[in-house]
């Protein structure tokens, strides 16, 4: 193998190594007075879809213990 080759094959892989290790799960800190485990999602729905968002809001946010927001 030459040399350049060996040298493409490194660079590449400490590329790839980099992009992983930035896409990494990290520890964020949160605000010690916030509730961490509540969670809020904002949905953007056509008008005609709102009074259905409506309808689910509630037993989706009870099942999987998040704030759905409407926007």
């Amino acid at each position: 193998m030459s040399s350049f080759k060996k040298f493409s094959l490194l660079a590449m892989v400490l590329v790839i190594v980099a992009s992983l290790a930035a896409c990494g799960s990290g520890s964020s800190s949160k605000d010690s007075s916030s509730d961490s485990s509540k969670k809020t999602l904002t949905v953007s729905v056509d008008e005609g879809y709102a009074k259905y968002i409506d309808k689910v809001k509630s037993k989706f946010e009870k099942d999987n213990d998040v704030t759905i927001k409407s926007s």
